[in-house]
């Protein structure tokens, strides 16, 4: 029934009442913890809902539906060598295991699962190495597709960190190697291109891509820098733009880099001094930042967004921090921090 002037005060309670959101942590343990954000008539608030018995050291998760994929960043997995990606069932008591499958490396960083392309793609750090696995059926993961395994001859270890999609292209954010390396799905199979170099010494760590610009943000780990670059979608090259300051702080360590909804605004956190750097993104493309919102720790890995809600995994407090977002001029202010299992890694909204 339509809301009548009348009733438009109980209209709005009620919509205020029905909107929450649930939100999943995971990390450095065996336990994921599920928070709730509820709005309320003095803004959202943030609560702790359950603890969900799990596998080691889910690092990273991919929420599809009720299905979750799961990278554990481990170097045995149920006493068998390699790391693993796992697949699990949302259920009202918690998550049950469908699925695992034993990588032919150690310790993965990072999962992205393709249910279009039918491909799971796999960034080993521990493993200097990058995986493919297919996908059966659409949702069940499959065999090996794809690994390469990377020598030395940079200036770390190779330490991939992170896999991002557009399109065909793949590319692989390697921190030890200060290399984003290039490839792209021809029918179903990986096909090896070229490579970027980053600054030297930065520790690419994550990167993001915005759709509709065409371009690229990367955040460094060792070096406190963002990097601006220009998407060419005709071939999945990438072109240095800009280059711009992320902590003032010295001896702080990049983490997670997003780009908020409404894409005008880019947010990446930095851990050691605990910030949430906003930037806005100019009419000619550049980055330009217009905020240091320190959070109420300090480690800040992870960070998840939803509409107005940001959601921060504090690795060394053991917490989440909710913040909110100011849908007109993109700028954050605190909210509450509930504990959460040991070691978050990887915080994510799941409704």
């Amino acid at each position: 029934m339509a809301c009548t002037p009348l009733l438009l005060l109980s209209c709005l309670h009620l919509a205020r009442a029905m909107s929450s959101h649930t939100v999943l942590v995971s990390g450095y343990n065996h336990q994921i913890t599920s928070l709730r954000i509820n709005q309320t008539d003095s803004g959202p608030v943030l609560e702790k809902t359950g603890v969900w018995d799990v596998d080691k050291d889910m690092t990273w998760l991919q929420v599809e539906g009720n299905t979750v994929y799961a990278a554990h960043e481990v170097e045995s997995y149920g006493g068998v060598a390699g790391g693993a990606i796992s697949r699990w069932n949302i259920t009202k008591e918690g998550m049950d295991k469908l699925q695992m499958v034993i990588l032919p490396t150690v310790s993965p960083a990072h999962l992205l699962v393709s249910l279009e392309m039918e491909l799971a793609f796999v960034a080993n750090y521990g493993g200097h190495s990058f995986t493919v696995v297919r996908m059966d059926g659409g949702r069940l993961l499959g065999d090996i597709a794809y690994h390469e395994t990377f020598g030395a001859g940079c200036r770390d270890a190779s330490h991939p960190h992170q896999t991002v999609l557009y399109g065909s292209w793949v590319w692989v954010v390697d921190l030890g190697c200060d290399t984003i390396r290039h490839y792209k799905v021809e029918n179903k199979e990986i096909v090896k291109l070229g490579e970027t170099p980053v600054k030297a010494g930065l520790g690419p760590r994550h990167m993001v891509v915005h759709h509709q610009k065409k371009l690229v943000f990367l955040v460094g780990e060792l070096q406190s820098v963002v990097e601006v670059y220009r998407l060419n979608d005709t071939d999945g090259s990438l072109e240095l733009m800009q280059q711009v300051e992320l902590s003032p702080d010295a001896g702080d360590y990049g983490a997670e880099i997003s780009i908020g909804p409404g894409g005008e605004h880019v947010y990446a956190s930095s851990r050691g001094s605990g910030i949430i750097l906003v930037y806005r993104l100019t009419e000619d493309d550049k980055l330009e930042k217009v905020q240091e919102f320190y959070l109420g720790g300090t480690w800040p890995r992870h960070f998840a967004i939803k509409g107005e809600m940001m959601v921060v995994a504090d690795q060394r407090g053991d917490s989440a921090q909710l913040v909110t977002i100011n849908k007109d001029t993109g700028m954050l202010y605190g909210g509450d921090m509930v504990k959460t299992g040991e070691q978050p890694a990887f915080v994510c909204f799941v409704d």
